[in-house]
């Protein structure tokens, strides 16, 4: 699944002012089993990129969080099969074994 973002705007009272620059984008490629959209009082993350905490779900394709305002949209979702979907689960428990070790 790949999920496309770009920061609208940085708030005034940002926590982190510069931290990002406004017009930012990006598209990154996320596990369809875990994505989440915009939850308040969650980061919300794709892939490897995570914004700061959401304070409020403005629509259903943006939020803000501590800092800045956001836009985001599916660009390409990809249905799993059954034996797609039991494989990622298999291998993240497997990798959250591994690491304990």
């Amino acid at each position: 699944m790949k999920i496309g973002i770009k920061k609208i705007k940085e708030l005034e009272d940002a926590l982190h002012p510069h931290n990002i620059h406004e017009g930012f984008e990006t598209i990154r490629e996320t596990n369809e089993l875990w994505f989440k959209e915009p939850t308040v009082g969650e980061r919300f993350k794709i892939g490897s990129f995570w914004t700061s905490e959401v304070k409020e779900v403005i629509d259903s394709k943006s939020f803000r969080t501590h800092n800045s305002i956001y836009e985001w949209e599916i660009i390409e979702e990809k249905e799993l099969d059954s034996e797609e979907s039991m494989k990622i689960a298999f291998d993240s428990i497997e990798w959250a074994f591994d690491k304990k070790k």
